[in-house]
C-alpha cells in the first residue's frame, strides 16, 4: 500500500550563519524523507549561499525538494523575515526553524508524518550542543524577572531562569500549519529583536489555540539564546514594546473571542 508522505516548508532567517546552515541542511537531507522546500531569507545580502544552495539542489533534485533563497538589501527583524518567508511557502505545513539548529535523528520527521498539525503550535524538544536538555520555555514575562535577565545578559552570564510553568516557548523550532499562522497574524513586526516568540504564544493563549512541547522527539539548538548581551538595547526596546502589544492584543483578541462566543450562544 502506497502512503503519500506529507511535504513541509522549512523557513529560516539568516544573519550569516553559513556553517550552521550547511550543518542544518545536511541533517535535513539525512533525516527528512518526504518532499520539502527550505526557504532562506538572507538578512545580510551576502554572497555566501549561492554556491552551496546550487550544490544542495543538485543533490535534492531526485527527492522533489528544493532550497530557495531570498535576500534583503538591508537587515530586517526576525518577525519581518519569517513572515515574508511564510508568505512565499508553497506547502500547507511549516517548520519555522533557527539556522543554528540541526536534526540528530528522524524522530521529528516520524512524529510529523503521524500528526495532524492543523489546530495547534508544536515545539520540538531541544537539546544543547552537549546533549543536555535545553530550557526553551519561560513563564509570562514580568518586570522583575525581565530585569534580572537583562542584568545577567549585560554581565554576560547565562540568562535562563528556573520556571515552574511552560507559558511560552522560544521560536527556535516551531511546527505549525500555514492556515493557523495566518489566523494568529504571524509574528509581530514592530519588535527590533526578541519578544516575537512570547507574543505568538500569547496570541494563541488569548485565542484558545493550544501550544505544547513535543516530548517524544529531540533536536539540537546550538546557541540557546545566550547572545542577548550583544543586542541589549534592542532587547530592552522590545520588552517595552511588548507591554503595549500585550494590552493591544488583549483588547482586540478579547473582543474577537467575545463576539465568537456571542454568536455561538445565539445558535444554541
Amino acid at each position: 500500500m502506497n502512503i503519500e508522505l506529507k511535504p513541509i516548508s522549512f523557513v529560516t532567517v539568516s544573519h550569516g550563519h553559513y556553517h550552521y546552515l550547511v550543518e542544518l541542511l545536511e541533517s535535513i537531507k539525512q533525516y527528512w524523507h518526504s518532499p520539502f522546500e527550505f526557504i532562506i531569507v538572507d538578512n545580510l545580502n551576502s554572497d555566501l549561499f549561492e554556491p552551496f544552495i546550487e550544490r544542495f539542489n543538485k543533490l535534492l533534485a531526485s527527492r522533489v525538494s528544493v532550497v530557495r533563497l531570498f535576500k534583503y538589501d538591508k537587515p530586517k527583524s526576525f518577525g519581518v523575515g519569517n513572515n515574508f518567508a511564510v508568505r512565499h511557502a508553497q506547502y500547507d505545513n511549516l517548520f519555522i526553524i533557527n539556522p543554528d539548529t540541526r536534526f540528530i535523528d528522524d524522530s521529528v520527521y516520524q512524529w510529523f508524518q503521524d500528526t495532524d498539525v492543523g489546530s495547534q503550535l508544536y515545539y520540538p524538544k531541544l537539546l544543547n550542543t552537549d546533549g543536555t536538555n535545553q530550557q526553551h520555555y519561560n513563564e509570562w514575562p514580568s518586570i522583575p524577572n525581565q530585569f534580572i535577565r537583562l542584568v545577567k545578559a549585560k554581565l554576560k552570564l547565562p540568562t535562563a531562569q528556573k520556571q515552574k510553568r511552560h507559558d511560552w516557548y522560544f521560536a527556535s523550532a516551531i511546527v505549525i500549519s500555514k492556515q493557523l499562522f495566518s489566523k494568529l497574524k504571524g509574528f509581530e513586526e514592530i519588535f527590533p529583536l526578541y519578544c516575537e516568540d512570547v507574543d505568538l504564544c500569547y496570541k494563541a493563549y488569548l485565542m484558545g489555540v493550544p501550544f505544547s512541547r513535543i516530548e517524544q522527539v529531540q533536536m539540537v539548538h546550538h546557541l540557546g539564546g545566550e547572545a542577548k548581551h550583544k543586542y541589549l538595547v534592542k532587547a530592552i526596546i522590545s520588552n517595552v514594546l511588548w507591554r503595549y502589544v500585550k494590552v493591544r492584543n488583549r483588547i482586540l483578541l478579547g473582543n474577537v473571542n467575545r463576539r465568537r462566543n456571542t454568536r455561538y450562544a445565539s445558535k444554541h
